[in-house]
């Protein structure tokens, strides 16, 4: 008895039309007709108070799901900068990556070399082989005839575009001048007031790097040659050309360029 009565009391709180049909349907007093109608209203008010309690769920579960979403952009966007914290990170520094590689001066510069690179290029080389090392000093202006490193034939219309570095070599002063050949770049090697020693070692290490055709053989036969005779003008091996004036006792004017 006990069991039925909480059975009832559950019913009429969690699914009331159940006992109510079960009541109205042992009920002789009531119409037929009346029962059914009864029974179908309570059915249809139950089914709707169901169907909007599952409904309110459904947009709570949908409103706790979207926080944590809403809370994680926010810690996104405030953020300091970290390309290694997420994928949409990664993809946008390669994207940026790819900009830069695509506009840098210095991959621009290799795949078209200008006259400053030719410069830097070969003294690279020649302090890889060489015992003395070039140091870099300046930069000048060929036509500048106040820098000092002026010669009276940079007022032809050929030095109008070059440019010109200077390095040290040991004391002396080494300047080195690129000309542009509609494309074709013309070295020229300049020196003032320097040793024989000097003027050989300039020889044996820029001969290989301005003319890669030329042998060792032909190299050591101009050392000879300017050892000797102490003298050269314009000597010619390869497709490069030496001169050599004696300024003094122990130094000498240098001009050494590709023909």
């Amino acid at each position: 008895m006990k069991k039925n009565t909480i059975l009832w009391i559950l019913g009429w709180i969690f699914i009331f039309p159940i006992p109510l049909t079960i009541l109205l349907r042992r009920n002789k007093n009531i119409n037929k007709k009346a029962k059914y109608v009864i029974i179908g209203i309570a059915w249809v008010i139950y089914l709707i108070i169901v169907i909007k309690s599952r409904s309110s769920n459904n947009s709570n579960q949908g409103t706790n799901n979207k926080e944590p979403s809403n809370n994680k952009a926010i810690v996104r966007e405030s953020k300091p900068e970290n390309t290694n914290d997420n994928e949409d990170d990664t993809s946008n520094t390669s994207t940026i990556s790819d900009e830069v590689t695509e506009s840098n001066p210095e991959t621009e510069e290799s795949e078209n070399p200008t006259k400053e690179n030719a410069i830097d290029s070969l003294i690279e080389n020649y302090n890889a082989t060489a015992n003395n090392q070039l140091i870099y000093s300046e930069e000048f202006v060929v036509s500048n005839k106040d820098s000092g490193h002026y010669r009276t034939e940079f007022r032809l219309q050929a030095f109008k575009n070059s440019v010109g570095k200077s390095y040290k070599l040991d004391d002396y002063t080494i300047d080195i001048i690129e000309i542009d050949r509609s494309g074709d770049y013309e070295t020229r090697i300049y020196a003032d007031d320097i040793p024989m020693a000097n003027c050989l070692e300039l020889i044996q290490y820029f001969s290989p790097l301005l003319d890669s055709s030329i042998s060792d053989e032909i190299i050591n036969e101009t050392l000879d040659y300017i050892s000797e005779k102490e003298s050269a003008n314009g000597y010619y091996y390869g497709n490069l050309v030496v001169s050599l004036i004696k300024s003094s006792q122990t130094s000498y004017s240098f001009t050494m360029r590709t023909d």
